[in-house]
């Protein structure tokens, strides 16, 4: 509807912050979209399995509430990163269901995504893996196969 504003139920908080932190979570989030390099997607192109618990990841139902008592932007990145999966929360055995891998699997690609930042604490995944998702689909629907980069990588 024209002139309707959505609200992310992935990212909204339902209580207030005086201090600001949450705001400020919101905002290292938004920065790491901003850092994505398309490097990261490497591993996608040959790993289906991968590539089902990125796209799980996206319709799951992901619980991201950050209920800060310090202020986030204080930390060094690398513990930023720790600290903003410890206020998400998320179902297993959902992500087997949509992405059709057993618990295990579940658990070995999402530990791998994490670490590659291909998804993010609030149920979201980085442009460049949804850039790749798209193109796999659509080399898909046209009946060829995926191409890898030649050459070297763009960051």
């Amino acid at each position: 509807m024209p002139g309707s504003e959505s609200v992310d139920k992935k990212t909204e908080a339902s209580f207030s912050d005086e201090l600001g932190f949450i705001d400020n979570a919101h905002e290292i989030l938004a920065e790491w979209r901003g850092k994505d390099r398309g490097v990261v997607t490497f591993p996608m192109l040959d790993n289906v399995a991968l590539c089902n618990l990125v796209v799980a990841w996206a319709q799951a139902t992901v619980v991201w509430m950050p209920m800060p008592e310090e202020d986030p932007c204080l930390l060094p990145e690398d513990q930023q990163w720790e600290w903003m999966w410890e206020w998400s929360s998320h179902k297993t055995y959902e992500l087997s269901l949509l992405s059709g891998l057993t618990p295990a699997e579940v658990a070995l690609q999402f530990a791998r995504a994490k670490g590659l930042r291909l998804i993010f604490p609030d149920g979201s995944i980085c442009p460049s893996a949804e850039d790749v998702v798209e193109r796999m689909i659509r080399q898909r629907m046209h009946g060829s196969e995926l191409k890898k980069p030649s050459g070297g990588f763009s960051a």
